[in-house]
């Protein structure tokens, strides 16, 4: 899977900046069949709260229009996030490349089902994590 990411920049009518943000995720034949085999295209990877709080029928409407709630599907199709400054970006940019890295860790996981999984477990093993209680 490889992430591509598009910045944008636009002057607005009022001559304010207007800033976008596009990502994908290319994935290849064999990930989009883990993809569609265990049903993962609907479970959303990043949801990005424009709004904030919202209180009412209308309030609720606008809010579901103008939010961005990225499924693996639209993440695979390509989705753009429209941004008010370069930290939104920034920060869009940063939850995006987390989902990435989550989604490739998922992918790993689904093309393990049906084999078996041996893990050498060595002092350097035991040292990293934290024993159970």
């Amino acid at each position: 899977m490889q992430l591509v990411i598009k910045r944008t920049k636009k002057s607005g009518i009022t001559g304010k900046s207007k800033y976008e943000l596009y990502v994908r995720a290319d994935v290849t034949e064999e990930e989009a069949t883990l993809i569609k085999e265990n049903s993962l295209n609907k479970e959303s990877v990043a949801y990005h709260d424009k709004t904030g709080e919202a209180e009412g029928f209308f309030a609720m409407l606008m809010k579901m229009i103008r939010d961005t709630n990225m499924t693996v599907d639209t993440f695979v199709r390509g989705t753009t996030f429209a941004c008010k400054d370069v930290l939104e970006l920034i920060e869009i940019e940063d939850n995006i490349r987390g989902s990435a890295v989550s989604l490739r860790a998922i992918l790993e996981v689904a093309k393990k089902f049906g084999g078996e999984e041996v893990i050498d477990v060595d002092a350097d093993f035991v040292g990293s994590k934290t024993p159970a209680r």
